[in-house]
């Protein structure tokens, strides 16, 4: 009988004792060494906010929303630097915000770290431009009268943005008088696409052209039909 209380208190014990030495996560940390810079032309960005992020699971389950378990502010030519312990992690995010530039949010997997080496992300973010285009209609104007219009260049595509949107618009009356404004990358040039029908005067006309947008700027443009 002595035996087996002995068992039933020293078992229990036991089984925490293993279990703890089984989970060694808190003993191997990463460090991160990376770099933030212009997509236009490769400057460094100072002051930017960079922070990293996990996504944990404990107890066999996922823990809710991720957790910043890291963050710097770039420095000269753009480097940021910061180190973390691992956990059991389903993935990894990292954030960089600055001023004038659309934020970034990529995404890294637990086996894209190593505890034996640094790991160093060399991220790009696209400088910003403001867009505005007014659709002005000055000519004889007519209820029939309509125009369309799109930009062409799907920059999310290239790198995840709020950028201009791709899709066909278009305004129909004689009163027609409208600001479109929106976001695209400095530095870059944005064909538009654009239709205009009077049918009273005998008037369908298509136009392609080009708007170019500086960094850190505005690209305006008005078009009177």
């Amino acid at each position: 009988m002595q035996s087996s209380k002995f068992l039933r208190d020293v078992l229990p014990v036991l089984a925490l004792l293993l279990m703890a030495g089984c989970d060694r996560t808190s003993d191997i940390s990463y460090e991160v060494e990376g770099s933030l810079r212009a997509l236009h032309d490769g400057g460094g960005i100072v002051g930017a906010h960079v922070e990293w992020s996990e996504q944990i699971i404990e107890g066999g389950m996922l823990q809710g929303a991720a957790e910043v378990v890291a963050e710097d502010w770039t420095v000269d030519e753009g480097a940021f630097a910061f180190g973390f312990a691992r956990r059991q992690a389903l993935s990894y995010q990292l954030q960089a915000v600055s001023e004038g530039h659309f934020p970034l949010s990529i995404a890294y997997s637990p086996n894209d770290l190593r505890p034996d080496e640094v790991f160093r992300p060399a991220l790009r973010a696209a400088a910003i431009c403001s867009v505005a285009v007014r659709l002005h209609h000055v000519s004889e104007a007519n209820q029939g009268d309509v125009i369309q219009f799109r930009f062409g260049e799907d920059f999310a595509a290239e790198l995840d943005c709020v950028c201009c949107p791709t899709e066909m618009r278009s305004w129909a009356g004689p009163e027609v008088d409208t600001m479109l404004a929106c976001a695209m990358h400095g530095n870059r040039w944005m064909t538009y696409w654009v239709r205009t029908e009077m049918p009273a005067q005998g008037v369908d006309s298509i136009w392609i052209d080009s708007l170019w947008c500086p960094a850190y700027g505005a690209g305006e443009l008005t078009l009177d039909w």
